[in-house]
């Protein structure tokens, strides 16, 4: 009967283990990937925007060759 009860106990610490793992683990990736998502749109801010500048030079070659 008490091995049944230590099987039992030391079998739910085990799970909550790997669960508190998992969790951190969990949260340490959504953090990161929260943290490269910042600053990529911090960069996108930073960096001037490549489709209007090739608009501008399509329509700056446009006008002179026409």
């Amino acid at each position: 009967m008490i091995d049944a009860v230590a099987l039992v106990v030391a079998n739910t610490i085990f799970v909550v283990t790997v669960a508190l793992y998992a969790i951190s683990v969990n949260r340490g990736s959504y953090e990161a990937k929260r943290t490269i998502h910042i600053k990529e749109w911090h960069m996108r801010q930073m960096l001037p925007n490549l489709s209007r500048s090739r608009e501008k030079r399509v329509g700056r070659a446009n006008t002179i060759d026409g």
